[in-house]
């Protein structure tokens, strides 16, 4: 709206538009926390380390190789994170 080319206070919207700005904790309201939310990305970080698992077993058979053993599967699901 404001900042639009076309208009003749354009350029002095931008010039005084700040150009960085800085987030902070609480800077839109108090932080909410969804009980729902925290449940389903905790159960999608799970699925995807369960897939992560199956993935290693499958590329193995691809490559006709056998399966990584067990300390090399934690260490690699330890350096993903928490996806």
């Amino acid at each position: 709206g404001e900042a639009r080319i076309d208009k003749p206070q354009a350029i002095s919207v931008l010039k005084e538009s700040p150009w960085f700005q800085i987030p902070y904790p609480g800077q839109f309201g108090m932080i909410r926390v969804s009980l729902g939310l925290f449940l389903g990305m905790f159960m999608s970080a799970l699925a995807s380390k369960v897939e992560s698992l199956g993935d290693y077993a499958i590329l193995a058979k691809v490559a006709n190789e056998k399966s990584p053993p067990i300390s090399t599967i934690n260490r690699a699901l330890t350096m993903e994170g928490p996806s």
